[in-house]
């Protein structure tokens, strides 16, 4: 079963595997009939971790940031307390303290998906012959992944990171980072993946990738990079790049210098970045066809973090607007069309 913790009642529902999103998505107010959980995106974190610091154990979704190694320990010392096969699935947690993973070696899945961590996920040296997944998850620091081994797949959709890293990895399955907002910096760096590295219609400020050897596709379809894209020396099975671009820059003028600042752009039915108008946009995940939409909502702390980014750092040399594609090995096809290049430029 999966772990679904919610802030009312005993602090955690049971649901069947893959079931626990469609519980928190569906469950209404008994008396209001209004939507009974929020997405983690809108949930005042900052204050429930305050308040767990002042009154400890108050908040049930509250979990200590080596609760996952205690609880891997903990089955391994106890018998009667064995983890089944499909592994730690916890739902809707909040990590006040981040999440240390470190020399973790565990034989089934990890699948963390709609958390919220506040601080760090550190997830070094680590070994699963399942996935990690962190679904639909709000991480307000990094990611960092490096040094690990993963018999499966790493899921990341729909969610909303500052940063993410992998690096030194062996993915015997894929990266799937489709459908996330990145605020800050998205590295793939000497990682070996058998499947996809899928990073379509996602959001992101800088796009490094080097150095890694991709079995399957690498998918930056419908993606768009408020700076720069930086793809070197990788050995790719196929590309396929349609309908991907940049953001958009305003330029203004103070008393001394003039400066540009770099925005995300919303492309909701915009027919450039391939969103037609559809009316078949409700889906799993809330009727969101892009995550920008989602994550800059009114009144989330994801959406200032957002509107709060205008700074291109000039990496490498690099200008904002600039699509690197250097020294890679296609091995089947390579696909680039429809590209939405040129960042338009207004004047306030």
């Amino acid at each position: 079963m999966e772990a679904v913790l919610v802030p009312d009642g005993a602090g955690v529902v049971c649901a069947k595997p893959s079931k626990g999103g469609d519980y928190l998505d569906g469950a209404v107010a008994p008396q209001s009939k209004e939507k009974r959980y929020l997405h983690p995106h809108m949930i005042d974190s900052e204050t429930v971790c305050a308040q767990e610091r002042s009154a400890p154990g108050a908040d049930k979704r509250v979990l200590d940031r080596g609760f996952i190694k205690d609880l891997v320990r903990e089955s391994i010392e106890k018998k009667e307390k064995k983890i089944d096969p499909i592994g730690i699935r916890i739902l809707g947690g909040i990590y006040c303290d981040g999440l240390d993973l470190v020399g973790l070696d565990i034989p089934y899945s990890l699948v963390l998906d709609r958390s919220i961590f506040r601080g760090r996920v550190d997830i070094r040296n680590f070994r699963t012959k399942g996935d990690l997944s962190v679904d639909n998850a709000i991480v307000y620091t990094s990611l960092l992944i490096n040094r690990v081994e993963i018999s499966g797949s790493i899921w990341a959709q729909y969610a909303f990171i500052r940063k993410i890293e992998i690096a030194d990895a062996t993915i015997k399955g894929a990266i799937r980072l489709d459908h996330t907002v990145i605020l800050d910096r998205l590295i793939v760096q000497n990682v070996s993946v058998t499947g996809d590295l899928e990073i379509a219609t996602s959001f992101f400020s800088h796009l490094e990738i080097f150095r890694n050897n991709i079995g399957g596709a690498l998918d930056l379809s419908q993606s768009q990079a408020r700076c720069s894209y930086d793809i070197r020396k990788n050995e790719i099975g196929d590309m396929v790049a349609v309908q991907l671009g940049f953001g958009e820059a305003q330029s203004s003028e103070t008393t001394n210098a003039s400066e540009t600042n770099y925005y995300f752009k919303r492309v909701s039915d915009n027919e450039n970045f391939g969103r037609a108008p559809s009316n078949s946009s409700k889906n799993r995940n809330d009727g969101y066809r892009d995550p920008y939409d989602r994550y800059t909502e009114t009144n989330s702390r994801t959406g200032e973090m957002i509107r709060a980014a205008k700074e291109c750092a000039f990496l490498r040399s690099i200008k904002p607007g600039t699509f690197v594609f250097v020294g890679n090995r296609v091995k089947s096809s390579l696909c680039v069309r429809s590209h939405r290049t040129r960042l338009p430029f207004r004047r306030q």
